[in-house]
């Protein structure tokens, strides 16, 4: 008994990961969704780190870097609050809500969400909402996600739920499990 239990945690949602993350930025609905997976200038990358609380509550905030040409540096972020629904002992199905959160230093200024840091109250308030869905595979001390981001219509302060699927992305993690 000891001995199986042993190897079943093993293959447990841990309670920390962190590592690598990948976007494919073209949207799902896109007419060149599938003609642009050959292009780097499509794709972002960035960390993500997740924690897992309760087995069945995670807080998950993945980050992606870009725009270092002439406009700043670009940081995209989405995190969420995910409820965890455990599939099998290796697999995690993850649904939640999250918050669209764009950092942008350009010159000598940081922007948050294309508004001013000054005024970084309203920017979070105005803030574009997104369903997050994530699969994600433990084997050992790693895990790999897959996840689809789908924003929906409202902010953070007009909640509308309205899903826009056209709009939808997707990305992939390679996580390193902690604890």
């Amino acid at each position: 008994m000891i001995c199986a239990l042993f190897s079943m945690s093993l293959f447990s949602a841990p309670l920390l990961q962190i590592g690598a993350n990948a976007s494919y930025n073209a949207p799902i609905a896109d007419d060149a969704f599938s003609d642009g997976l050959k292009e780097i200038e499509n794709y972002t990358f960035g960390v993500e780190a997740r924690v897992n609380l309760f087995d069945w509550v995670s807080f998950a905030v993945p980050a992606t870097f870009g725009g270092f040409g002439g406009e700043g540096i670009l940081v995209s972020t989405l995190p969420s609050v995910n409820l965890n629904i455990p599939a099998a002992d290796f697999l995690d199905i993850a649904l939640g809500l999250g918050m669209r959160m764009d950092f942008l230093h350009s010159g000598d200024s940081w922007y948050i969400n294309g508004t001013s840091m000054d005024d970084a109250g309203n920017a979070l308030m105005e803030a574009r909402l997104a369903y997050r869905a994530a699969l994600t595979f433990n084997l050992f001390g790693f895990g790999l996600g897959l996840t689809a981001a789908v924003p929906v219509k409202g902010s953070f302060s007009s909640f509308n739920p309205s899903p826009l699927w056209d709009a939808s992305t997707l990305s992939a993690s390679l996580l390193i499990n902690f604890f």
